[in-house]
């Protein structure tokens, strides 16, 4: 039996309206790696003007070679709003329960002011820059943590779920926009128990800290790779627009966002991503 419709169906009474099949040219990614791999200065071949929510210092030395100009890239427009996260007492471990929770209040309103903060500058820049940088989204999910928690350990599993859901709200609104949005990652060990094991052991690799959810939330996940001989490299882990990307190592000249770009929109030119 035919499933076609000679006249569009009445959507009346519903949330459906019909798809355009319009693919926005901007891309929301991840980009993880160990310290001194690159992160940040990938980031910032992305088109400018960029907007830069800094938490961390690894932007320093970096910015100011893109606001110079570097060879093969075009000077960027870089506007930076840096933050530091309220420090934890280490008394707040080994105080009584009454204690302990005052820290935690006091805790919790350091952050939640600058909490608040981040997330206007985060709002605003998706709508006046071309690209957002959050470096880190570590951190970032680590300051909702503590503006909303207090603490970013002894924490119950469903305390979390209010958390993330704002964290991933948040996150979303990229789509909504036009801008590139680009989160930096730290990496952590990784730590399992065997079976039969009491402790966890070491794994030998390194995974992305932060949000466990954070990779389902973007189309593009990145991992930078810096090696004496190979130099700096960079391996698609995830791209949602052309899946055929995934498992790609990009080395120089394809080891940048405008570069990047061109694969995941085919048509696009250089000159359309600077």
């Amino acid at each position: 039996m035919s499933m076609g419709y000679e006249d569009p169906p009445d959507l009346g009474g519903t949330g459906f309206e019909e798809a355009t099949g319009e693919v926005k040219r901007r891309m929301i990614m991840s980009i993880e790696g160990q310290e001194g791999s690159g992160k940040s200065h990938l980031a910032c071949t992305a088109p400018g003007p960029i907007g830069y929510i800094d938490f961390d210092i690894g932007s320093e030395g970096v910015i100011e070679k893109f606001l110079k100009g570097l060879d093969g890239c075009p000077r960027r427009e870089i506007f930076i709003s840096s933050y530091r996260i309220p420090m934890i007492s280490k008394a707040a471990k080994k105080a009584d329960a009454e204690t302990k929770k005052a820290m935690t209040q006091e805790a919790g309103k350091a952050a939640e002011p600058i909490w608040n903060k981040v997330v206007n500058d985060y709002c605003k820049g998706l709508e006046r820059f071309r690209t957002m940088i959050v470096d880190t989204g570590t951190e970032m999910h680590e300051l909702i943590r503590l503006a909303r928690l207090g603490k970013l350990t002894e924490v119950m599993p469903e305390h979390y779920g209010p958390v993330n859901a704002e964290f991933r709200d948040l996150v979303r609104l990229a789509y909504e926009s036009d801008c590139n949005v680009i989160f930096l990652h730290k990496m952590k060990e990784e730590w399992l128990k065997g079976k039969g094991e009491k402790r966890a052991n070491f794994t030998g690799k390194y995974i992305r800290a932060g949000f466990n959810g954070m990779a389902y939330l973007m189309q593009i996940n990145l991992k930078t790779m810096w090696t004496k001989d190979e130099g700096f490299t960079i391996e698609v882990t995830k791209c949602r627009q052309e899946a055929d990307l995934r498992g790609e190592i990009l080395e120089d000249p394809f080891n940048t966002v405008p570069m990047i770009a061109q694969m995941v929109f085919p048509g696009t030119s250089a000159e359309d991503w600077e």
